[in-house]
């Protein structure tokens, strides 16, 4: 997320688009190998499970009946489908900041040093309480730093912003799978997860064909700004229900 934008910014120029993406392709062996050469023990024999659909059935109904969980993967929803597709409409800034590959590889690897430093800072203050604070907080923070992005004109200012995007997702996805897993039963974990893993994932590729759209018609400040403000909106709506968890 930090090395892969920056490298790309270099290679780009000298060996062009198609190469560069063809060696990001073949970088993917390395990790095919690793997983072809791993030896794992036989798996036991494991009872028969109930049909997926069913089991995805069963998950969502359990999430809409727990009100706290249900407010955490609405949440999570929001900033998959309006919040993280920003990541996707960076190369439109190439245009607007006037930015050669090399600065627009810098300005893409911004969030990963984001992500890494928001990491070590959570490591940090694991044990933090007021776990719920700490996520409408940083949605918040998140939501403000997403619209001060959009709307810069300044390559520097805009590279030092998406930095503390990056470390506010970062402390919002981890703080979120964490009150979700200390929230669910054992039982239910597994499904409550995977649905965690489907709206902030899943739902992203989603939002940004929305997001890409309102970009070509209104322009990349107005329709990045506007998909932030949902997620604010979506997070004041939540926050009476998540605010108080730990």
């Amino acid at each position: 997320a930090v090395l892969g934008p920056a490298l790309a910014g270099l290679l780009v120029p000298a060996a062009g688009f198609a190469s560069t993406f063809y060696l990001n392709g073949v970088s993917f062996g390395a990790v095919l190998v690793a997983l072809a050469l791993l030896r794992l023990p036989a798996a036991p024999p494991r009872a028969a499970h109930p049909p997926v659909f069913r089991q995805v059935a069963d998950g969502l109904s359990y999430i809409w009946g727990h009100p706290t969980l249900r407010a955490l993967t609405l949440l999570a929803a929001a900033f998959g489908l309006f919040g993280a597709p920003y990541n996707q409409m960076l190369p439109v800034y190439r245009l607007v900041l006037h930015l050669d590959e090399r600065a627009l590889g810098l300005l893409s690897s911004a969030p990963g040093l984001g992500t890494v430093l928001g990491g070590l800072a959570l490591a940090r203050f694991a044990d933090v309480r007021g776990k719920g604070r700490l996520l409408v907080a940083s949605a918040g923070l998140f939501v403000v730093a997403v619209i001060a992005f959009a709307t810069s004109a300044h390559y520097l200012l805009s590279v030092a912003i998406l930095v503390l995007v990056g470390a506010c997702a970062t402390a919002f996805s981890s703080t979120t799978q964490t009150l979700l897993q200390h929230t669910t039963e054992d039982r239910m974990r597994g499904r409550v997860v995977s649905m965690y893993t489907i709206t902030v994932i899943g739902f992203q590729p989603l939002g940004a064909l929305d997001l890409g759209w309102a970009v070509d018609r209104l322009g990349a400040p107005l329709a990045i700004s506007a998909a932030a403000t949902v997620v604010g909106v979506v997070a004041l709506v939540l926050m009476p229900r998540v605010k108080h968890l730990t």
